[in-house]
């Protein structure tokens, strides 16, 4: 969804169900490039955040797994997997005119070992004559370059995480693991610098240097926290709008703010929260130096099922790994919340019992799911067809479905875990 700061909605585009089969990058003057993938083929485009007009520049039958803009728009710069084998071949190139692409970090980017989502992070713009692409198998193992096109001559580090964002010449990024600390990785020189506290921050680039605002702390008084590249800590004197969260843009996929400023989002709309949908749903803009707002919304989801209710986040993936953040999604009415990617995988229905009702279910297998009573649903045969976990919780019906072709036995041990 592509809209205003005034409150227009310009562009509603249906996109891939898994997130990482699409990549948003941006902006590009009130353009977004867009990525997705239509399982037989992948295009990237072109939308405007001003009237919703949409410019198709790329279409491959191979996999974009993700793309940016570079050379001041003139070239698209993506990572184009092999269907079948899932294995690609490096950071490329086209003019965005069309043309034949070219080899500008020969691949494989990565090798993953075992099960887990792997994902990768383009950008390029405004990063003046660097490109930087990243590989990451899950939070755990990374790989990032930092490439000059011109020559082909290119920096590696394989110390940072996920990215938070970047100027010229600079790429803030959290660190691996239970890491802590962000990173600051100069990307002409190499040199890495530590700051303490930052880790999971939403990252921008202030007049005096990059601020970390952090949203996982806070103050505990509804009022932003931030901390500059030293790891000091400020803390705004004006309360944060109610009921939102520090959008973290740069994270992944995101789009940049203007120089200084952070968004919180309503926390509804965001990712893995708790609450039922607030009867008004507000955000803002704030600019973490001088404190100044802008307010954004009212905003007006259309949620006509389980609007009252809350979102049960899984405490474990099926593979025993951490869930991470769930992306949201509200389609026909209905909120669904979905953790992880490929075979690793929960999307949860919220408020639906999209399985059926634990009524008409009684000769399913009986679980126990988050302390209440529920049942694992086989839909087709089992090992193959589809497998879900329902239950109601305080009034309000849930449906979990888990990656396709789990076993019974495997699904009753996951209900218990959910």
């Amino acid at each position: 969804m592509l809209g205003t700061l005034d409150g227009r909605i310009t562009a509603i585009l249906p996109l891939h169900e898994d997130w990482s089969h699409s990549y948003v990058a941006g902006p590009y003057g009130s353009d977004v490039l867009v990525t997705n993938d239509l399982g037989d083929r992948s295009e990237v485009f072109r939308v405007s955040a001003v009237d919703g007009t949409r410019t198709d520049l790329l279409a491959t039958r191979q996999l974009v797994a993700a793309a940016a803009l570079g050379g001041g728009g003139r070239w698209i710069y993506y990572v184009e997997l092999d269907r079948t084998r899932l294995e690609d071949r490096g950071l490329l190139r086209v003019p965005v005119e069309g043309g034949v692409p070219e080899v500008v970090l020969r691949g494989p980017l990565g090798s993953a070992t075992g099960d887990g989502p792997v994902s990768y992070w383009i950008t390029a713009d405004p990063l003046q004559d660097r490109v930087v692409v990243q590989w990451c198998f899950g939070q755990v193992r990374c790989t990032s370059w930092a490439v000059d096109p011109r020559d082909g001559t290119a920096i590696e580090t394989a110390t940072i995480g996920w990215p938070l964002g970047a100027d010229a010449t600079t790429l803030a990024a959290d660190g691996l693991g239970d890491d802590r600390s962000a990173r600051l990785w100069d990307m002409v020189s190499g040199e890495l610098t530590a700051v303490p506290g930052a880790a999971r921050s939403a990252a921008v680039r202030g007049h005096g240097g990059w601020l970390f605002a952090n949203g996982a702390g806070g103050s505990g008084d509804g009022r932003t926290v931030w901390l500059d590249a030293r790891g000091e800590r400020h803390q705004l004197e004006q309360p944060d709008a109610p009921g939102t969260v520090l959008a973290q843009l740069g994270e992944r996929r995101g789009v940049a703010l203007p120089t200084g400023w952070a968004m919180r989002w309503p926390a509804n709309l965001l990712h893995q929260t708790n609450g039922p949908l607030e009867p008004e749903l507000r955000g803002e803009l704030v600019q973490l130096e001088t404190g100044r707002r802008m307010a954004l919304g009212p905003f007006e989801p259309d949620v006509r099922t389980g609007a009252a209710c809350g979102i049960p986040a899984p405490t474990v993936m099926p593979s025993g790994r951490p869930p991470g953040f769930g992306v949201l999604t509200l389609l026909d009415g209905l909120r669904t919340v979905r953790w992880g990617s490929g075979a690793d995988v929960v999307a949860l229905a919220v408020g639906a019992a999209t399985a059926g009702r634990l009524d008409d279910l009684r000769d399913a297998p009986e679980a126990v799911i988050r302390g209440n009573a529920g049942r694992v649903v086989m839909v087709g045969d089992e090992g193959v067809g589809e497998v879900a976990l329902t239950w109601e919780e305080d009034g309000c019906p849930y449906t979990a479905w888990l990656p396709p072709g789990t076993l019974l036995v495997d699904a009753l041990d996951y209900a218990s875990r959910y």
